[in-house]
């Protein structure tokens, strides 16, 4: 673990420049005992960029027993910058004068953070206390009404970690920590790099103290021809001056007959960013290419699929999706009825339940199998024992959902998670088969329930 945590310092080290900005976000309470101020959920970041928001961002709420607060600085010196990281890491955390820290923190441990994106990667580490008492945090819902009527008010205990991000630690059973996140020094302008018209024009954004040298982007093309495309493109980055607190660096690569490309970006040896473009008039699928002329880059679908908090524009996201896919779907708008009902173009019919909550799977599974045995009585009858297909499409990643895929398998369920989606969305520029991927399906609904009825053989 020590290891680790040297390994960590020092490429947050190499990362954070002189001039960064940091956001620290904190909720402690003060000891009785002591007068000393603890921890209970706290978070340190650190960004390249100049934040518009930090006078705005910044406050702090006495309550009670309880320090809130955010404070939110650009132009941060280099040195204080690695003051503010050297003490996170070792349980600690000040704003607004005051000296906070977890728990027993000689006893506290460094570990890492979580990666939710596989597109994005922030560097990430987690201090956390081994000391807990269930119902610290809990307790601060008793100043709903006093934080309604403070200067900086708030809509009680959940509006106040809604807007700090801490709103998953409310009501879980979680030990005090401190979050720290360190944003790349460099990213790629995704709005101002394009794919169109045999050219990809590349634009990169970085703080104007980095050493561009330890920038390294390598591209991946489709239709992948041999390796002939595969190539490093730092050496092609022509940098200019710094502007308004940031350093652009543009590439011009040649990319005829491609359909697509990937852009990996690294800084030294740490992977940072990877997102694909595409050039919507190389795609062979029309579906796309009619879809795409009215929602530039599917930006509204990929909000709906990855990012919305809103069920219905989940459902009509992935019904979408399902369209570009060559299915037709139809959302349903009767409320006893499966959320989309799917047909292939060879008359093979699958229903589909969207949910954005791991809690809601048990339910799902069980609509599904009611409403799949509704069906597929009367569908049998009329297409010669024809089956239904039942899949349950979850906007979380797969490491959430608890149930194992051979567990599902047994309910006659195929489980898509937030990996599926998220990778389907770049297959969309080629043509698809929706029947051989329907049969497909159907294939591994039948392996998983080999697997489940495999018996196990003795040791």
């Amino acid at each position: 673990m020590q290891a680790w945590k040297e390994k960590f310092e020092e490429v947050a080290h190499k990362w954070i420049c002189d001039g960064y900005s940091s956001d620290v976000r904190f909720v402690a309470r003060k000891q009785n005992h002591s007068g000393k101020f603890e921890i209970l959920c706290a978070s340190v970041g650190f960004m390249p960029l100049p934040l518009d928001t930090h006078k705005e961002s910044s406050f702090q709420v006495n309550i009670g027993d309880y320090f809130i607060g955010q404070i939110v600085r650009n132009g941060v010196t280099q040195d204080e910058l690695y003051a503010i990281l050297n003490s996170a890491l070792s349980g600690e955390v000040q704003a607004y004068g005051i000296q906070m820290e977890l728990h027993d923190r000689e006893n506290a441990f460094v570990s890492g953070g979580s990666q939710d994106n596989e597109w994005f990667q922030l560097l990430s580490a987690r201090t956390t206390s081994r000391w807990k008492d269930d119902n610290l945090l809990h307790k601060i819902y008793a100043h709903d009404d006093g934080l309604r009527r403070c200067p900086v008010p708030f809509d009680g205990a959940s509006d106040l970690m809604n807007w700090l991000g801490f709103q998953h630690y409310l009501n879980q059973n979680s030990p005090p920590v401190i979050e720290i996140h360190v944003a790349s020094p460099v990213d790629i302008s995704l709005s101002d790099t394009k794919l169109a018209g045999g050219k990809l024009n590349v634009q990169l954004i970085a703080h104007p103290m980095l050493d561009t040298d330890s920038v390294r982007l390598a591209l991946r093309v489709t239709p992948d021809k041999g390796v002939s495309l595969r190539k490093q493109l730092a050496n092609k980055v022509r940098w200019g001056r710094t502007k308004n607190g940031r350093r652009i660096g543009r590439a011009t690569v040649a990319m005829h007959s491609a359909e697509g490309a990937l852009l990996m970006l690294s800084v030294d040896d740490k992977y940072v960013r990877r997102h694909w473009w595409v050039d919507p008039s190389a795609s062979r699928n029309e579906r796309y290419l009619a879809v795409q002329q009215f929602d530039p880059e599917l930006k509204r679908i990929k909000h709906g699929l990855l990012e919305t908090g809103e069920s219905q524009k989940f459902e009509l996201a992935v019904a979408a999706l399902l369209y570009l896919l060559g299915f037709n779907p139809c959302v349903q708008l009767e409320t006893q009825s499966p959320d989309i009902v799917v047909i292939t173009p060879g008359g093979q019919i699958a229903i589909v339940e969207c949910t954005l909550r791991t809690a809601d799977v048990a339910t799902k599974v069980g609509k599904l199998v009611d409403r799949r045995e509704q069906l597929a009585r009367i569908w049998a009858a009329t297409r010669r024992g024809a089956s239904v297909l039942s899949i349950l499409v979850c906007q979380t990643d797969r490491s959430q959902v608890s149930a194992t895929d051979v567990e599902l398998a047994q309910s006659g369920v195929l489980l898509i998670t937030r990996q599926w989606l998220s990778n389907t969305l770049i297959t969309l520029r080629s043509p698809n088969d929706p029947d051989l991927l329907y049969q497909s399906a159907k294939q591994r609904l039948s392996d998983l329930i080999k697997a489940t009825n495999t018996p196990r053989q003795k040791n």
